[in-house]
């Protein structure tokens, strides 16, 4: 039986899929589907959605707040790796190296 993280990822990859890449969600209604805290939607976020796994996510806070993620196309390696350096502050984990590695694959296939 997969976690409920996992559950989270994979819906919100399917309404990306399904929205041509972008999607706009309530933090508190995806909590309400999944029937869990909303730092539980927070944690997918951070973990799964990261920028080097080739995801924005941009969150505006408030009474009408939303969660929008985009998926980011790459149009060519170099200009995905500059940008990439560019965001980075320090040293990266194994995890976030990973998830380069991971993007650029997928990039070529």
């Amino acid at each position: 039986m997969s976690s409920i993280s996992d559950q989270i990822e994979r819906y919100i990859r399917e309404l990306i899929k399904r929205y041509q890449g972008q999607v706009e969600i309530k933090r508190n209604q995806l909590a309400s589907v999944f029937n869990c805290a909303p730092s539980q939607i927070n944690y997918v976020l951070e973990t799964r959605f990261p920028l080097e796994k080739g995801y924005v996510v941009e969150i505006q806070r408030g009474g009408g707040g939303y969660i929008r993620i985009i998926r980011v196309e790459i149009d060519s390696e170099k200009e995905y790796l500059q940008e990439l350096v560019s965001s980075l502050e320090g040293p990266i984990s194994q995890n976030e190296a990973e998830g380069i590695i991971h993007r650029l694959y997928e990039n070529d296939q």
